[in-house]
């Protein structure tokens, strides 16, 4: 395939190895270009943004998009862009100098400093063939490290263990979006434009289930498949998304069966430290009752909307549950590694975890879903779903 390079990035091309830049984006780029130079960002975003979708493999067209990114305050998205940029042309210094100085901005606003105030983003386009859209920033201090309930996405409150995953899926903007938990606190590892969907109606919440091969199968809360991700030739039916083979690939990596779970953008909301350390509490409040055997305190903490996962009805479970509290002896409930969710602007709370339950009669190992809504001043549990009993270790 020969390489073309648009009017204004780097006129010497023949490093461009990996990338796929076709001449059809020529007037698209431009387009976008000329937005950003009258300042809006609106259009340049959607006109980079348009490109990208199209050419997804064209590194140049990642990192203008980074750029205007950038400049709308959206540090996390640029630095998606631009890394996908680097792996597909790891000596692209301009995306390089872009990535070093949006990592800084974020670095700087991880010490609690308002978001500009320690430099401002300054984007100098040109339209000299030699070089291409660069922001201009000076680099902060060096920051005090991030601590891992520092999440970088709206909707992840908590993500856990060392090394967990999680996705905002975004309809919107036509991407998947994964985020890990290091030792720095969570990070963005990339964003994934749709190639295609066909989705009848986006859930709020999905956790990654079966993830080999040929397809990635997202469940709901209540355990039930409700959307797959594949690529983009797959010949598959029913609600899908379609993503580029090396996209689709990249995405695969990340995902942790049973683990991973995925927020849809529109439904999450902002944290404030308050709603977490209320939702923590409501969690250790409902597993010592249960530990404790008492009835009524655990049973309180359950909405009278609550539809059980096995039982026909809440008296059904309710009286279960006063047989197996009588019967039990003493009762063991490890809440192991959990990942914490707001989703529905706020309102609701997902929160995946491995439960493990030990009384004198039984013992079971579990990947649990719990769903709570706000009622009454008080959080209260309106789903709770074993996605997976005896997980391996």
């Amino acid at each position: 395939m020969k390489h073309i390079c648009f009017g204004v990035l780097l006129a010497v091309c023949a490093a461009v190895a990996a990338a796929d830049c076709r001449p059809q984006g020529r007037t698209t780029f431009a387009t976008g270009l000329e937005a950003l130079a009258r300042g809006d960002l609106s259009v340049a975003a959607a006109r980079f943004a348009d490109l990208v979708r199209a050419q997804p493999d064209c590194p140049e067209a990642r990192n203008n998009l980074a750029v205007v990114e950038a400049e709308q305050g959206r540090l996390n998205e640029a630095v998606a862009e631009l890394r996908v940029a680097m792996r597909l042309r790891p000596d692209y210094e301009r995306a390089r100098f872009n990535l070093q100085r949006v990592e800084a901005l974020l670095a700087g606003q991880a010490q609690a400093a308002p978001p500009l105030a320690r430099s401002a983003l300054a984007l100098s386009p040109t339209v000299t063939p030699e070089r291409d859209v660069v922001a201009t920033v000076t680099p902060p201090p060096p920051p005090a490290p991030a601590t891992p309930d520092q999440a970088v996405a709206a909707g992840i409150a908590a993500l856990e263990p060392l090394g967990a995953t999680a996705c905002i899926l975004d309809p919107a903007r036509r991407r998947v979006c994964l985020y890990n938990l290091t030792a720095q606190g969570v990070i963005l590892c990339g964003c994934y434009w749709f190639s295609g969907s066909h989705v009848a109606t986006w859930p709020h919440w999905l956790v990654a289930g079966d993830t080999g091969g040929r397809r990635i199968r997202l469940l709901d809360e209540d355990g039930h498949r409700r959307l797959k991700v594949v690529p983009e030739r797959a010949n598959v039916a029913g609600d899908v998304v379609r993503l580029r083979q090396n996209d689709f690939d990249s995405l695969s990596e990340g995902l942790r069966p049973w683990r991973t779970a995925c927020v849809l953008a529109d439904s999450v909301a902002e944290l404030e430290p308050a709603m977490l350390a209320a939702v923590r509490d409501a969690l250790q409040t409902w597993r010592s009752a249960w530990e404790q055997r008492r009835l009524e305190d655990y049973v309180v903490n359950y909405s009278q909307t609550f539809v059980p996962q096995s039982d026909p009805d809440f008296a059904h479970w309710r009286a279960r549950k006063q047989r197996l509290f009588a019967s039990a002896g003493s009762i063991t409930v490890e809440i192991v590694s959990p990942s914490i969710f707001f989703t529905d602007n706020g309102a609701t709370v997902i929160m995946l975890f491995d439960q493990r339950y030990r009384s004198d009669t039984t013992t079971r190992h579990d990947v649990k879903a719990l769903r709570w809504q706000r009622e009454a001043g008080a959080w209260r549990i309106t789903a709770e779903t074993v996605l997976r009993p005896n997980p391996p270790q």
